[in-house]
């Protein structure tokens, strides 16, 4: 599940990163200081894939939160 994880913050690819929050029903992401100190490229990825793949439904200065999309 760690590598699965890892991929989701992490995988350039949005098909595999739409597999895996499918494979785990996700519903929503979080992304804190946590995640972005273990995911450099994570911000960048969640406005890449923001409409597409999920959708920002809170933010602040230290955390976003994200809905993901029904397929």
């Amino acid at each position: 599940r760690v590598t699965d994880v890892n991929q989701i913050f992490g995988s350039a690819s949005p098909e595999r990163t739409a597999e895996l929050l499918r494979r785990y029903s996700v519903r929503l992401l979080y992304v804190g200081q946590l995640e972005r100190l273990y995911y450099p490229g994570v911000e960048a990825k969640m406005r890449g894939y923001e409409g597409t793949l999920w959708n920002r439904v809170y933010d602040n200065q230290e955390v976003s939160i994200y809905e993901v999309r029904p397929d």
